[in-house]
């Protein structure tokens, strides 16, 4: 899990070649990697080598320490709990469909992201725009947030995208005054697409799907932990050795770090499979030392992966064949991507040209593995223009390596694969 501290490390070590596009005298706010920069604040990735950073102390001192900037987010994080609470009622009052619970836990996620967390990016990065800093990243992720959970043309979060526009209005003012020219470049990892979650039309989870077809105990992931990584990101930066504050802040984040715990439980002895939804994929990861390819996976679970490939809900299954290669199954055909070879009808018609090629290199690229995973892909998701989470950065990480295959934890493998629509 990229949101948890030692597997950022993992991740980036592996992905990472010394020379990103932060190495020459650049600085990583509020991210999951640190693009190889020499400081960072609230990274990810150096939580556990530079716990407590100076940089985060002194931003966090100097904004608190200014009168309008305690009482601003005083306040705005008040509001934003008020108003998340009153918000998810009208969405219930309604009826608004599509939607998904909206807890108190989200409302203190929303109120952390859309107010501290914004606030604090903002300080750090003006900061170092003054002080000429070449190349800085930060991560804002007000929209995102607020859009999984609100939906992505809801009012709400159209809101949070007009007050990230504000945002970029103050730092393009800051860089007028900064010592040198910058260019501000704005980006997002992915869009998001607005549907009922597969529960919600198919009347059960991909795990209880899995457990059904597959007659076997099933480990599932059903929380989304994603916003509690970025808390543990600003409380495990300033936690420290020594002082209330730092001690305050580090029992904190341990607190943070067993709720992330618990909602992606580790698989156990008894369980045979781990089944979580991860945005359109659904993702069934088999423990154990051996990748099974497509033949074994039939002979432990004969309905399985058939079942996966038929269900209404799934577009498509990407399996493992030791003999074929990568194999998309489909209701009515299968597609074998290293040869193009379509028996019946192309499971991948209907998805974009280059479907194919991603897949193959996703499903083939050689790892070290000590269990195996199935991917699902699922259809009638067009992705929308609004993005789920924009960065405001004047410099990008990152070496073009953005598929499934680079960014996964190189001690699992994708054995097979499923789209599921709806999701």
């Amino acid at each position: 899990m990229a949101n948890r501290p030692a597997d950022a490390v993992v991740i980036e070590s592996r992905a990472s070649d010394g020379q990103g596009l932060l190495a020459d005298d650049g600085i990583s706010v509020s991210n999951l990697f640190s693009g190889d920069a020499e400081r960072s604040a609230m990274t990810m990735s150096r939580l556990s080598v530079t716990r407590g950073s100076t940089e985060t102390r002194r931003a966090v001192a100097w904004y608190l320490a200014r009168p309008d900037g305690f009482a601003r987010s005083l306040f705005r994080t008040l509001a934003e709990l008020v108003k998340e609470r009153f918000q998810a009622g009208r969405q219930h009052r309604r009826d608004m469909r599509p939607r998904v619970h909206r807890g108190w836990a989200f409302a203190g996620l929303r109120a952390f992201t859309n107010a501290i967390l914004r606030d604090l990016n903002t300080a750090v990065v003006s900061d170092e725009m003054l002080r000429g800093t070449k190349a800085i990243y930060v991560d804002y992720v007000d929209y995102d947030e607020i859009a999984h959970h609100a939906g992505m043309f809801r009012p709400e979060s159209l809101a949070a995208l007009d007050g990230l526009d504000g945002v970029l209005a103050s730092l393009a003012r800051v860089a007028e005054h900064a010592p040198r020219h910058y260019r501000i470049v704005v980006l997002s990892d992915h869009g998001q697409s607005q549907g009922d979650t597969f529960e919600q039309r198919h009347g059960q989870t991909l795990p209880d799907l899995c457990r059904d077809l597959a007659a076997s105990s099933v480990a599932a992931v059903d929380e989304s932990v994603e916003g509690l990584g970025r808390a543990e990101s600003l409380l495990g930066d300033l936690a420290g050795d020594s002082g209330v504050t730092a001690r305050a802040a580090g029992s904190a984040a341990k607190r943070v770090r067993e709720k992330v715990g618990t909602a992606a439980p580790e698989a156990t002895a008894e369980e045979e499979l781990v089944v979580l939804g991860s945005g359109n994929l659904g993702l069934v990861y088999v423990p154990g030392g051996v990748r099974l390819d497509r033949a074994e996976l039939d002979a432990r679970w004969p309905r399985l992966v058939t079942g996966l490939a038929e269900h209404p809900g799934v577009g498509f299954v990407v399996v493992h064949d030791f003999s074929l290669g990568p194999v998309v199954l489909g209701k009515a055909g299968q597609h074998e991507l290293l040869s193009g070879r379509v028996d019946g009808i192309d499971p991948l018609l209907g998805f974009p040209g280059h479907s194919a090629t991603v897949l193959a290199r996703a499903v083939s690229m050689p790892r070290r593995r000590t269990c195996t995973s199935t991917r699902c892909s699922i259809p009638g998701r067009p992705t929308s223009p609004p993005s789920s989470r924009w960065s405001a950065a004047l410099a990008g990480w990152g070496d073009g390596r953005t598929g499934p295959s680079c960014w996964r934890r190189r001690t699992c493998s994708a054995t097979a694969t499923c789209r599921l629509a709806g999701r």
